[in-house]
């Protein structure tokens, strides 16, 4: 069994790499080790990093142009974040859905999760995520023809 302190540096090193293949947006790269890294957390049974992954896994999908297999995803962080009990991950696994419904052209079931997720982001003082979910409802109500909302 792997030292909590090598387990943290194998996790910081796949961290790092994502965000490298990400900036060089290497999609297929990212899904097979997010996989890998899946396999890894769900062995050891930590679910914080599983949601983590899951969110990272499924953006990486809706960058393929597989939104449909992102939503999925995205649900299952949800189903995680809410099991945990973190507010602020709710919200931001909330925003993360509607940004994936808002891609699939579900504009106003992206509303009701934006709005949902700006909510958690005001009551827990989020306040990073509060700007990009005011952002996000405006965009939303610019697609839905409803600017003067915005």
């Amino acid at each position: 069994m792997l030292a909590e302190r090598d387990e943290r540096l194998i996790i910081a090193y796949l961290g790092a790499f994502h965000d490298l293949q990400e900036r060089r947006s290497l999609w297929q790269e990212i899904v097979a080790w997010t996989e890998i890294g899946l396999e890894y957390v769900r062995f050891y049974g930590d679910k914080r990093r599983e949601a983590v992954l899951l969110a990272n896994l499924g953006a990486a999908w809706a960058a393929l142009g597989e939104v449909k297999r992102a939503l999925e995803l995205q649900h299952q962080r949800l189903a995680i974040e809410e099991a945990l009990g973190d507010e602020t991950q709710i919200g931001r696994a909330l925003g993360n859905l509607g940004s994936v419904y808002h891609r699939l052209g579900e504009v106003s079931r992206a509303v009701a999760y934006y709005q949902r997720a700006l909510a958690i982001a005001r009551s827990t003082g989020d306040r990073s995520n509060e700007g990009i979910w005011l952002q996000m409802l405006g965009f939303a109500y610019v697609d839905l023809g409803d600017a003067q909302r915005n």
